[in-house]
Parts: C-alpha cells; sequence; structure tokens
C-alpha cells in the first residue's frame, strides 16, 4: 500500500512538473514490469504513461496504459481498470486513431456499466461520445451524453458534469445548433 502512495505522489509530481518528476520518480520506480508485482504495476505503469503522455510519446503512453489495464483486471483494481482503458483510448485519440480510441472507451464504459457506479459510468460515457463525436456519430454521441448527464446528476457541482456539459456545447456545435451550445 506504501508503494501505491508513492505511485499516486509520482502521478501527481508529473502532472505538476514532468521534468522534477522525472528525475525525482524515475529510479525508484523501474519502468520495467518484471521489477513490480501485478497489483503495484497497474500503478507504476500508470505513472509511466502519464509521463510518456505528457513528453508527448504517446506510443509508449498507450503501452504503459494497456500494461496497467491488464494488471489491473488481473488484480480486481476494477476502477483503476476503467481509468487506464480510458487513457488507452484518449492516447489512441492523440494518434488520430479515433476508432482504436473507440475500441478501449468502449472496454472502460462495459467495465464502468458493470460496476454500477454512477460517477465511473459517467465518466466513461461522456469520454465515449467525444469519440463518437470526432467519428461524425453524432446522434450516437447525443445519447452517449444524455446518459451521461442523467449519471452524473447526483454530482452536478463537479468537474465531471461540467466536462460533460463542454461535451455537449461541442456536439451541438457539430451538428450546428448553436443557440444550444450557447
Amino acid at each position: 500500500r506504501g508503494e501505491i502512495i508513492l505511485a499516486t505522489l509520482a502521478l501527481m509530481d508529473a502532472l505538476r512538473d514532468v521534468g522534477a518528476a522525472q528525475k525525482r520518480w524515475g529510479q525508484r520506480f523501474d519502468a520495467e514490469q518484471g521489477a513490480w508485482p501485478a497489483e503495484l504495476w497497474s500503478w507504476v505503469a500508470n505513472f509511466w504513461g502519464v509521463l510518456a503522455a505528457l513528453l508527448n510519446d504517446f506510443e509508449k503512453a498507450a503501452s504503459y496504459f494497456t500494461q496497467s489495464y491488464e494488471c489491473a483486471l488481473e488484480t480486481g483494481q476494477v476502477r483503476r481498470a476503467i481509468g487506464s482503458a480510458l487513457r488507452v483510448g484518449a492516447t489512441f485519440a492523440k494518434l488520430n486513431d479515433f476508432h482504436g480510441a473507440l475500441d478501449w472507451m468502449q472496454r472502460g464504459l462495459a467495465l464502468a456499466r458493470q460496476s454500477g457506479w454512477s460517477g465511473s459510468t459517467g465518466y466513461a460515457l461522456t469520454q465515449t461520445s467525444d469519440i463518437l463525436r470526432r467519428l461524425d456519430q453524432l446522434e450516437q454521441a447525443n445519447l452517449y451524453l444524455q446518459e451521461a448527464l442523467s449519471c452524473l446528476q447526483p454530482i452536478s457541482a463537479s468537474r465531471q458534469y461540467a466536462v460533460a456539459l463542454q461535451q455537449l456545447a461541442e456536439l451541438e456545435l457539430e451538428r450546428g445548433e448553436f443557440t444550444l451550445a450557447l
């Protein structure tokens, strides 16, 4: 548990200052999976994936996020698996591989739906709808966003709810519904 906390701190540091985090934590957390048990590697790989993404090395980021996802599934860390699947999808989107992104988003969404956690489900629906919008599947994207807003309604003061509203505005712009977007 202590190592997981340290991996989480490393991730937070990476979000603040990628270079400093790499110096501080790079030696602490070996980038090779063999050095860590699967339950911890899901967290360490997530750190390395975020680090790679912030350094615009999206292929490496996707590899680490995929490893995080697989280890999280293997060890029963459902919330970590959901987040990792969505990160793989977001990374594929950065590479303009929207079909690959959709596949990963749908994996994360399926896990979120199975979990019954409305916050996770709402977030996964929001992320998936963005990819659907980019694939010009606007009606399906709208259905996902409406469901996301319903799931997230109990936490309507949250960042997740605001992101869903932003995605809805983006979708309405795509559909030419400028007044609704506003």
